[in-house]
């Protein structure tokens, strides 16, 4: 795609009684909306309301790691939806969650800025370092190898740090507001990062320079991730309803995806062929990248939509919400995410 992509935004129609949400694409084709999930992992409080802010896949698709605020980190059976363990103690809550790239350790920060690593296999920290940062920890990524990990913030910084030894290897500089998501290239030799201040900075890795910095959003951001590929990057606004996919050389926006709602999440499909996008209308958006266009909306959640993840084998959608749970859909559309089911 060399020129600027970009869809309307999904529209109401009342129909007698009935109101039905129809969603066209550049094409005018109508995407299959999926109302019923085919698994709900819900928060347990005593204390009120909760938040999940964020979640994720495993790499082999066997579990989900949710955060929660107030409350911990849970590691679910992605099948059955059975909580395996929880992951504590936190302070705060719990805003980011990650695995790494084998799927061996998970990571964690909280709303008081300790940052932990933990053996997904045995439930035991291999890793704590506490105050990682000012205020909330909001973003975490490990590298592919797992051997650094970079976190974001409340305190608008982005660290990255030997994920063995806990050491700083250096703080990236340059955000005006918090830093809402962090990520790693495929290749390593990159890091983005989202912020408030409605930016995205591209680092080298290695030397914490910055390499590039993406101004087109209007707002504040949210989210940022790397395609699989490396060659582009989508990232999640807020206030202009958009998300927006970058190629990451030129930094130049190849596509923009418009909401009813502001963006709050965004997560690749493994070929690069899709995004799915979380939304404050409560609604999961799954898009082709290439055309643009809604293949297909996820609802149910009776609040907004924070993060979201799509599963390794491409057949299943995952979204954290404000109203305590994690809904899971079976992505029904002809456009599979993947040659077999």
């Amino acid at each position: 795609m060399n020129a600027r992509m970009k869809i309307s935004r999904p529209q109401l129609f009342v129909l007698g009684c009935a109101i039905v949400l129809c969603v066209f694409g550049m094409r005018g084709a109508a995407a299959q909306t999926t109302n019923e999930p085919t698994l709900v992992l819900s928060m347990n409080s005593t204390t009120g309301n909760i938040i999940v802010p964020r979640v994720s896949y495993s790499p082999d698709g066997r579990f989900l790691l949710s955060g929660a605020v107030p409350g911990q980190a849970t590691l679910w059976d992605a099948n059955t939806g059975a909580s395996v363990r929880v992951f504590e103690p936190h302070a705060q809550g719990v805003f980011a969650v990650n695995f790494s790239t084998d799927g061996t350790l998970a990571a964690t920060g909280d709303g008081a800025g300790n940052l932990r690593i933990w053996d997904v296999a045995t439930g035991i920290p291999t890793l704590s370092i506490p105050n990682a940062h000012r205020g909330g920890i909001y973003g975490v990524a490990f590298s592919s190898d797992a051997t650094r990990i970079v976190t974001g913030g409340l305190d608008s910084l982005a660290k990255v740090w030997d994920s063995t030894s806990g050491e700083l290897l250096f703080t990236l500089e340059g955000h005006l507001d918090y830093v809402g998501a962090v990520a790693f290239s495929p290749d390593d030799s990159l890091i983005a990062t989202s912020s408030g201040d409605t930016n995205v900075i591209l680092w080298d890795s290695t030397t914490g320079e910055p390499e590039r910095t993406l101004s087109d959003h209007e707002g504040y951001l949210w989210d940022v991730a790397f395609s699989p590929d490396g060659t582009q990057i989508v990232t999640a606004g807020g206030p202009d309803l958009t998300a927006r996919v970058w190629a990451v050389e030129t930094g130049e926006v190849i596509a923009e995806l418009e909401h009813p709602s502001d963006v709050q999440g965004a997560a690749w499909s493994d070929d690069g062929r899709f995004v799915l996008t979380g939304c404050v209308d409560g609604t999961a958006y799954l898009w082709e990248v290439e055309t643009a266009e809604i293949v297909e909306t996820f609802s149910g959640h009776m609040n907004r939509v924070n993060g979201v993840a799509l599963s390794p084998d491409g057949f299943r959608a995952a979204a954290a919400s404000d109203d305590g749970s994690v809904m899971i859909w079976r992505i029904e559309s002809a456009l599979a995410l993947t040659d077999t089911p």
